[in-house]
């Protein structure tokens, strides 16, 4: 259902089957061929006389040439790319829950959650899958905008809060940490309105043996998924499209 003229790009997702094209114009004899660069096989195509498809293989860029006896010719720009999930922090809250907890304790136990938080507003979470079952990977964490990532790698399960009525993406990720590794474990959900998310972190071990009194301390990063540069695409003309 998506017309791809001439220089368009067609990015496709590393480890799915692909994507399949109708092509339209010319005679109708069609000549298809992949040019690439520096990167080869990068994608493969089968053409069966009515429907183009092309599939990723790796990571990288190639273009795809379509032409026919009467020099009509189209050159598509295909873009592999691995799935991930990038998230920038816009907010942190905290919930503190001890019902007989004092007033400076709550705000005593609220300062250090914020003060070693994973990450800070302007931060940013990226998760990247390494699998074709898109449940495991590498995942890096900017604490924010001026320092360095740290990267570890990340499990994944999917699971639907009845409650909430949301759907919950868990990752358990293993961070190093004095030559050992930290697990973490994050609750991704969905908020209603479109583009956020709020990925929760349950702190309370870290903080119980010193506030013995502490029931729940949970931590809670909003997120933002950062929007996608647009890029100008070059029109030529062409007798053919896809």
């Amino acid at each position: 259902k998506t017309v791809v003229s001439n220089n368009d790009t067609i990015k496709l997702t590393k480890f799915t089957e692909g994507e399949q094209y109708n092509i339209k114009g010319g005679n109708g004899k069609y000549i298809i061929d992949i040019i690439e660069n520096d990167s080869k096989n990068v994608i493969t195509y089968n053409y069966n006389g009515e429907v183009l498809t092309i599939s990723p293989v790796k990571e990288g860029s190639s273009y795809l040439q379509i032409s026919d006896s009467e020099d009509n010719l189209s050159r598509i720009i295909v873009a592999v790319q691995n799935k991930n999930r990038c998230y920038i922090v816009k907010e942190i809250k905290t919930n503190i829950i001890g019902g007989e907890l004092t007033q400076n304790q709550i705000n005593e136990i609220n300062s250090k959650m914020m003060e070693n938080s994973i990450a800070k507003i302007g931060g940013r979470f990226e998760f990247t899958y390494i699998s074709k079952d898109f449940n495991n990977g590498n995942v890096s964490i900017w604490a924010s905008e001026d320092e360095d990532y740290i990267s570890g790698i990340f499990n994944q399960n999917s699971s639907f809060d009845d409650d909430l009525k949301l759907p919950i993406t868990e990752f358990t990720i293993m961070l190093p940490s004095n030559n050992n590794f930290q697990e973490i474990v994050l609750n991704l959900y969905e908020q209603s309105d479109e583009n956020k998310y709020i990925l929760s972190q349950d702190v309370t071990d870290i903080y119980k043996g010193q506030y013995s009194k502490l029931e729940e301390a949970t931590m809670e990063y909003i997120l933002e998924i950062p929007s996608e540069k647009s890029k100008d695409c070059m029109s030529m003309c062409s007798g053919l499209s896809v």
